[in-house]
Formats: structure tokens, sequence, C-alpha cells
């Protein structure tokens, strides 16, 4: 059934001031009301336009990517669970890694993520160490800084470092913004007797958008906020649904929220969204009821900045094995599946065996099968 798209932008009457607290202004915000939206399949929404494996090889594994950035051409792919960080080439083959793990003065204890500035300098954010390191893309050390502060997600933008801080910090705060020199410049959201540790993995995300603004909620929150250079915040998108998304009253109600999540009773705005000058990528968790076979119910989703249009894919199994969007650029975005799930699709479903008829020799070969694999999908021409 289709539904009649609502997207407002309205009087939000709030925003965060320096000190995280909220104040009123005449800030807008795009409400992306999850319960009229257009519904296709997925299949309906957007065709393949390139699949990318990332190869392994003796001493580099990714099996669990955190963070996709394409930059120049190359595709620079972050596995938290190995500590890695690895450049590729377009077609999947490994140039080489970036930052050597080691308690030596040109090596990082531990990445928690990274980010690529203008330039192509390559900022690793290392929690251990409560540091950003620098090197070039083809893994040359150039110094480090040092933010002072435990850190779980960080972007880069005219110099100045955006982070995502964990629970254990100065300011007890989410979000921080340091200068080059590691000097504090602002802080947001302000912490309320919570641990959010691990919680980004699942909710709460932090990204540059194409027009060279941060975007950033906090875990459990349906709020996007954009941030500019000059530090100047608001908020900028909005879920919303008439029952079944997490109150925001109650985002910092985290182990409330967790027992939700493993209940599958709630909507929740995934960690995964990326902008581009012309669309809005996001993933969405849907609410289930009912006899289940998974406890989540992924959907992939894009506001149409041209029509104000706002497209949701349909519930469909094998979408729980897909993450992202890690990136995106213009009408194109990016998921990654493993490659022993993406050939159990393929096997049992005829639509998706047509799709990837032309990778089928790259999908059937044998080894490397735990092996990530980067879809790019495309917007398809859509009548509504």
């Amino acid at each position: 059934m289709k539904f009649r798209l609502l997207v407002i932008a309205i009087l939000f009457g709030c925003s965060v001031n320096e000190k995280g607290g909220i104040k009123p202004n005449q800030a807008t915000v795009t409400l992306i009301n999850l319960d009229q939206t257009f519904t296709k399949d997925f299949l309906d929404l957007y065709n393949l336009s390139d699949l990318i494996e990332l190869k392994n090889s003796e001493d580099i594994f990714l099996t669990n990517i955190f963070r996709l950035q394409v930059f120049d051409k190359d595709l620079y792919a972050f596995d938290d669970s190995f500590s890695i960080l690895v450049r590729y080439n377009s077609n999947g083959k490994i140039l080489n890694r970036i930052g050597k793990i080691g308690n030596g003065p040109e090596e990082v204890p531990q990445i928690s993520d990274f980010s690529i500035d203008e330039d192509g300098i390559i900022h690793l954010a290392s929690g251990n160490s409560f540091k950003v390191h620098r090197y070039s893309t083809k893994g040359d050390y150039l110094g480090n800084t040092t933010i002072g502060e435990q850190m779980d997600q960080i972007s880069i933008l005219k110099g100045k470092y955006f982070a995502s801080l964990t629970y254990f910090n100065r300011f007890n705060k989410n979000l921080g913004i340091f200068n080059s020199n590691g000097d504090s410049l602002k802080t947001f959201f302000p912490f309320k007797d919570v641990f959010p540790i691990g919680l980004t993995k699942i909710s709460g995300h932090l990204t540059r958008n194409s027009s060279g603004k941060i975007l950033f909620n906090e875990p459990a929150s349906s709020i996007i906020f954009e941030i500019s250079d000059l530090l100047q915040m608001k908020p900028k998108y909005q879920f919303i649904s008439n029952n079944s998304l997490w109150p925001e009253s109650k985002r910092h109600d985290l182990n409330d929220y967790f027992e939700k999540l493993a209940s599958a009773e709630i909507t929740h705005l995934s960690r995964f969204y990326e902008e581009t000058e012309s669309h809005f990528f996001f993933s969405i968790n849907m609410k289930k009821t009912g006899i289940r076979k998974y406890i989540i119910d992924p959907r992939f989703g894009f506001l149409d900045k041209a029509t104000n249009k706002v497209y949701l894919s349909n519930k469909e199994d094998f979408m729980v094995f897909f993450r992202g969007p890690y990136a995106a650029n213009g009408n194109s975005f990016y998921l990654i599946i493993p490659k022993f799930e993406l050939n159990k699709i393929a096997k049992e479903n005829n639509r998706w065996s047509q799709e990837l008829n032309e990778y089928s020799l790259k999908l059937n070969a044998q080894e490397e099968m735990d092996s990530p694999i980067i879809l790019k999908f495309q917007v398809r021409d859509l009548e509504d």
C-alpha cells in the first residue's frame, strides 16, 4: 500500500547552546514520518550498480566494518573488532594498511574510528591513547594531537575535530569539538547518569555530509543535528511515528532502551545514515510483533530533496544481513554484507540471483567466503 508522504519543515523551537542545554529559537527541522512514506520492495527502490569484494590476506582480515569512506576513488575500511584500517582500490585490492598497532612513537595502541580531511590526511582516533594520530594515504606517520579524552567516533572538518566521547570524560558531555592543537572549543549533549559505551554499534552516529557540515545524533535519539565549521548547531532531521519510536524524553534511559531492543518492541533510528547534495539516506529498525524469525527488522530509506518525498523499503528477511548506508554520493549509497550471506541470498531469491548475475564468478568462488562485499546501490527512477 502506498502512503502519501509527509515531510514537513516546521518551527522546531529548540536548539543546543554552548553548555549543552536547550534554548528556544526558530530553527527548522525536517520531519520524516515513518507512518506516511512511499514503500516499495528493496529492489524496486534501488538497482545494484557495483559489487566490490574486499580481499583479505594473511595479515589483513576484515569481518566487522565500523566505518567506510571513499576518497579519490579508493576505499578506506575500518574493522573495529581487529582495530585495523585498510586502504583498497576501487576493485577491492589491498593497497596498504594505515596505522601500525603498538606503543611505539609512531604506533597506535588501538583505533576507535577514523576520518579523512579535505587534503587526504587520515586521522585515527585512539580511545586508549587519548590522541588523534595522522597518516598519509600510503601509511606514513605524520604526527599526533592529544585530545585528552576517550573517543569512540570522530570526524574532521576544516582543521577541527568533532568527537563522540565516552562516558568517562571531564566534560560529562557526549560531543566534544577540538582544534588542531587539541584544545576544547565546545561541548554538547550532557550525560545524565548513563553508560553508553558500545551503544554506538547500534545507535548514534557522527559523519560529515557533502556540503561540508557535520551530522550527529545521540544514541537512542531520533533527532539528527547539523553542525557547521563555525560550530553553529541546529536540528536538521527528526524521525516521528505514532506510537512505536523510542521517546526522546527517555533517550538517556538506556537500561530500558536495551530491554526494549532485546524484545523488538521499539522502532529506532539505526546507527547509519549519510547525506548528499540530493538525498538523505538512512536505515531504520522497525518494531516487530507476533511470531518473528529475527528480533530486528531493518529498512533502508531516503529523502529525495528535490521532491521532498520519502521512500522506505518493505520488510524482507534478507535485509537483516546488510549494514549501512556507510557512504553516499549523489543518488548512490553503499551497503556491506558478508560474502557467504550474499551467496545464500542469491541462491534463495530469484530476483537477487538475476541482479547479481554478472558478478556470479566472484560470488561462486569458494575462497574467502567471510570477506566483506561492498554493494553500491543507485536510486531508481520512481513513479508513485
